[in-house]
């Protein structure tokens, strides 16, 4: 049954949406999955986040696990069946579309300096730096498949999904607390037995957390008879038993990709301490959205008045990304 007051908030016009281009057009989605099976990734409906969801989403927790995120995206991108396996990129461009129609494009964050490492205030306007958020380009897409020249199997690469970006964070949180107990060992605790089998077990953890966190930026692996392979742990222990120069070939095209997936995230920072310009990355994270821009409306409302704000459409149909 459905609710006659949604119903009528639904055809008033009031709540306004935007739409959006997915910067990966869903090509790293099978069809059906991820995204529902009418979605059109060129043209994504992004719909406005009330003040009571934002503090239900933006909770630390649930932010530190991926839920809060996760739920967040279903809410305001409907066509979206399983965020948690959206391109973290992807998720992004969702995020800040929502925050724009949300509660306005104008955000401050504190930036640190990279020349005198000062920090200040950098204002962003959310619509500009939404224009950087473009669909990769055919020359950009083809980057993710590369031929193994020795092996002869071709490996098609994907962006990083937000889930497994958030995992291999704290996995590498926690393989970092775990080596750092060695740090100040004593040279006669060396050959003990329950701390030669603690160190390898450690150690074998930070080694399966790097082949997780590469098995996580691979689509799948076809093999010289065409066959494609999607199962993540079958791609984990080709790669244990791949050959040295084969990874290299696969870590360095995925730098490659990491650079121009950065560059949507640059802006230039000139810093008001040393006045020297930078080029800087931005990550726009839940709470710096969201949460911060609560805080930064009180503020403003105590110096009404100002007519510095630019003249815009409050509620722009399609959000430009050139």
């Amino acid at each position: 049954m459905s609710n006659p007051l949604l119903d009528e908030l639904d055809n008033s016009g009031i709540v306004k949406t935007v739409e959006i281009a997915l910067p990966t057009l869903a090509r790293f989605y099978p069809l059906g999955e991820v995204l529902d099976s009418k979605a059109d990734a060129t043209a994504m409906r992004i719909q406005p986040l009330s003040i009571l969801e934002e503090s239900a989403f933006t909770d630390p927790m649930m932010l530190l696990s991926g839920r809060g995120v996760s739920r967040m995206v279903k809410r305001v991108a409907p066509m979206v069946t399983e965020p948690e396996k959206l391109s973290d990129i992807d998720v992004q461009a969702i995020l800040i579309a929502c925050r724009i129609i949300s509660r306005g494009p104008d955000i401050e964050v504190d930036q640190s300096c990279p020349s005198c490492e000062k920090e200040s205030k950098l204002k962003i306007d959310l619509e500009d730096f939404m224009m950087k958020f473009t669909p990769f380009t055919d020359e950009e897409s083809d980057q993710f498949t590369i031929v193994l020249p020795e092996v002869g199997q071709t490996v098609r690469l994907k962006p990083i999904s937000y889930k497994d970006a958030t995992e291999i964070v704290m996995m590498s949180v926690s393989s970092e607390m775990g080596m750092k107990k060695y740090a100040g060992i004593k040279d006669d605790e060396i050959f003990d037995t329950a701390f030669i089998q603690d160190y390898k077990e450690q150690f074998e953890k930070m080694v399966d957390n790097n082949v997780t966190a590469l098995a996580s930026s691979i689509y799948y692996v076809q093999t010289r008879s065409e066959k494609k392979i999607f199962n993540r742990e079958h791609i984990k222990e080709w790669l244990v038993a791949l050959p040295t120069d084969e990874v290299k070939e696969i870590n360095q095209r995925l730098k490659i990709i990491g650079k121009f997936i950065q560059e949507r995230t640059k802006m230039k920072f000139t810093c008001p301490s040393c006045k020297k310009s930078n080029d800087v990355h931005i990550n726009l994270d839940p709470q710096m959205l969201f949460t911060q821009a609560v805080e930064q409306e009180v503020e403003k409302k105590s110096t009404a008045g100002s007519n510095t704000t630019k003249n815009r459409k409050s509620n722009p149909e399609r959000i430009l990304q050139k």
